[in-house]
């Protein structure tokens, strides 16, 4: 298909997949819980799996268009159910002990 010889489409694909790597470096940092935080890091585990869902799509689009379209929009709505879920978790200010 031409759309993927594109040079905007191969240089944005490859923003996607630098983009998941640095993701993914983070998520690993991410090792150390703070005490109190546990429901945060539960949600952004979930927030990361529905990121990882949602830009495979925009790097491997697959399956016809309505078919496609429905997995865009369930991941789409999963990663902002995610990200609305994480704003009211996290607390305002963490004072260290």
């Amino acid at each position: 298909m031409l759309l993927f010889i594109d040079s905007d489409t191969t240089s944005t694909v490859t923003n996607i997949e630098d983009n998941q790597s640095d993701v993914t470096a983070v998520m690993k940092q991410l090792q150390n819980v703070p005490e109190g935080l546990d429901k945060c890091y539960d949600t952004i585990c979930e927030l990361n799996s529905a990121y990882n869902v949602l830009t495979d799509l925009a790097i491997d689009p697959t399956g016809s268009y309505t078919s496609f379209s429905s997995s865009k929009n369930d991941a789409i709505s999963n990663f902002t159910s995610c990200y609305d879920k994480l704003e009211t978790q996290i607390p305002e200010k963490i004072t260290e002990k």
